[in-house]
């Protein structure tokens, strides 16, 4: 095989067309990976309609889960990759080096790039998750996925799973604590079940629509509402995942 298929966007509103794409001749420490699920993240629909600004022509997606196809590489920790490993990495990739990477900026780095938001150029297709392959740069953070997740719930992680956990994490002690979370979309869905799983006490999720109440209370919410007013001593976290300004 020397050629894979991409799905590429080329103008907000137009369908994407499907192109093919050279396979890249690789230089030490990249890989090649075979995609195997890509799961559509909000901002690729926010492109898709305008919403947003992003490069064109580009292969969008970057909630990717993929078996390893090409390349001598090492996981984020340092353990040697076999061919055939199931694997997902990071959506950003950073040099490590520039002046924002020594500061520990790494999302400010002078030549940062991110999967699913490149524009397409002559050698440099295969950058996005809706495609046949996706070319990993050299010192690409890549990540094992354990044979107990599957595809569709390990996809997510570098974007709306990765998201909540920095959030989660910044807020500190989540065991035997009030936790409103507000908007359940996927990002306030993956924030019930991890705040539960971390052991909040009570997780109340605010949500408009009753399909998305709902599933906030099969992802672990102890309340799902259409309005919250706090009682008694309030919420311990307040979480704002519906991205709104009223929100």
């Amino acid at each position: 095989m020397t050629h894979a298929t991409a799905a590429v966007f080329h103008a907000p509103c137009e369908p994407l067309t499907f192109e093919s794409f050279p396979l890249p001749a690789l230089s030490d420490g990249e890989a090649l990976v075979r995609i195997r699920c890509a799961t559509i993240c909000g901002s690729d629909l926010h492109t898709l309609f305008g919403r947003r600004s992003s490069p064109a022509p580009s292969v969008l997606g970057h909630e990717m889960v993929g078996d390893l196809a090409v390349g001598e590489v090492r996981d984020f920790y340092g353990e040697a990759l076999q061919i055939g490993d199931r694997v997902t990495w990071s959506m950003v990739w950073s040099c490590g080096a520039c002046y924002y990477c020594e500061l520990g900026l790494a999302s400010k780095c002078e030549r940062l790039f991110k999967f699913g938001h490149e524009r397409v150029s002559e050698g440099n297709g295969l950058t996005g998750a809706y495609a046949e392959y996706c070319h990993l740069p050299k010192s690409t953070a890549i990540f094992r996925v354990p044979s107990n997740v599957p595809d569709v719930v390990a996809a997510p992680a570098n974007c709306a799973t990765a998201t909540v956990a920095a959030v989660l994490r910044n807020a500190g002690r989540v065991a035997g604590r009030n936790v409103l979370v507000m908007g359940a979309g996927m990002l306030g869905l993956t924030a019930c079940a991890m705040a539960r799983a971390e052991g909040a006490e009570s997780v109340i999720a605010v949500e408009r629509d009753p399909t998305r109440r709902a599933m906030a209370e099969r992802f672990g919410a102890t309340l799902a509402v259409a309005a919250a007013t706090a009682s008694g001593r309030g919420f311990d976290i307040a979480l704002e995942f519906a991205g709104t300004p009223e929100a």
